[in-house]
């Protein structure tokens, strides 16, 4: 009985993990392409422009293509934040995000450079 337990806790933590891993990597991902296209994303109106799929913006065909996969990656990280709150609850799922956000801050980006700011959020909740 008590091994059964321990492989289900184990399993459980290692999905727990994967989740986690992506998430940072996904957020990695984002904070490294609005750096690169110098896009601020701690502002809600610069993620709506993001996400607007502006193609007067300045730039050349691989610009391009990094707004387009900017866009498609904020657009992605919604609706696996909505499922993630659906399956694992809304606990969980901010937990999650703030050690992928935490995890940026280590490798050097600034609060909000992938378009969260989870400290801010709490500050405005307390």
């Amino acid at each position: 009985m008590q091994t059964e337990n321990t492989t289900t806790e184990l399993a459980l933590q290692e999905h727990v993990e994967r989740l986690s891993a992506s998430i940072e990597r996904l957020n990695a991902r984002i904070a490294r392409l609005a750096t690169a296209l110098d896009v601020s994303l701690d502002k809600d109106s610069e993620v709506e422009r993001v996400l607007q799929r502006d193609t007067s913006a300045p730039g050349d065909t691989r610009q391009h293509r990094m707004r387009e996969e900017l866009r498609g990656l904020l657009v992605l990280r919604y609706g696996v934040t909505t499922r993630f709150t659906q399956k694992l609850g809304a606990e969980v799922t901010r937990d999650l995000f703030i050690c992928a956000e935490e995890k940026l801050l280590r490798e050097g980006f600034r609060p909000g450079a992938d378009g969260i700011d989870l400290r801010a959020l709490e500050a405005e909740a307390a």
